[in-house]
């Protein structure tokens, strides 16, 4: 037998494993999910181990998750959210999730960043009291959204064929454009 140490918090925890036990789905699962399941392991990272059809990760405001097909029933997300995997970027206050659905999701209530998320890289990012600048590359003829978190609606954009709207219950101004690989300067002032 050989102990595979697992620290956490202060303490390791181990699964003991036969070195000559061939390790695949049905010898190793059973043993990883009682320690995934141990109440040592979730107690060590300060949680509790609850068995739900819901599985997700929580990184910063971003949270991705997932409801398993095997478990069946549904899942609700509720919070207020820039839904990720949707190319509008719509804000999300309720999702309901089926069996095998994923949701990626960008928290508005974690921080005050500015730049929310973009389908373009943005490069050249400036942005003070009363104006956000910046340039979008992104392959020729991609539909391009970009949201970004402003103190109150633009009184003047300056882009080339940008399309923009925005909501005054968030604060978020959603820009619209056609994609260019050297970039398309943006210059909203407020």
């Amino acid at each position: 037998m050989v102990n595979v140490p697992l620290p956490l918090v202060g303490r390791p925890l181990g699964i003991r494993l036969n070195r000559k036990v061939r390790l695949d789905r049905e010898t190793l699962a059973p043993s990883l999910l009682r320690f995934v399941q141990s109440p040592e392991l979730a107690e060590a990272g300060g949680h509790t181990w609850t068995s739900t059809n819901w599985l997700s990760v929580r990184r910063g405001p971003y949270l991705i998750g997932a409801v398993l097909e095997e478990a069946g029933g549904t899942h609700v997300v509720e919070g207020t959210y820039l839904d990720l995997l949707d190319p509008q970027l719509p804000v999300v206050r309720h999702r309901e999730l089926g069996p095998g659905q994923l949701t990626w999701l960008r928290d508005l209530t974690y921080d005050d960043e500015p730049l929310l998320a973009s389908a373009g890289r943005v490069v050249d990012w400036h942005h003070d009291q009363t104006s956000i600048r910046f340039s979008c590359e992104a392959p020729r003829g991609v539909e391009v959204t970009t949201a970004v978190r402003v103190p109150s609606e633009p009184t003047a954009v300056r882009a080339d064929g940008i399309q923009l709207q925005y909501d005054a219950d968030t604060g978020i101004v959603w820009l619209r454009h056609l994609g260019n690989p050297t970039g398309t300067l943006i210059e909203l002032k407020f």
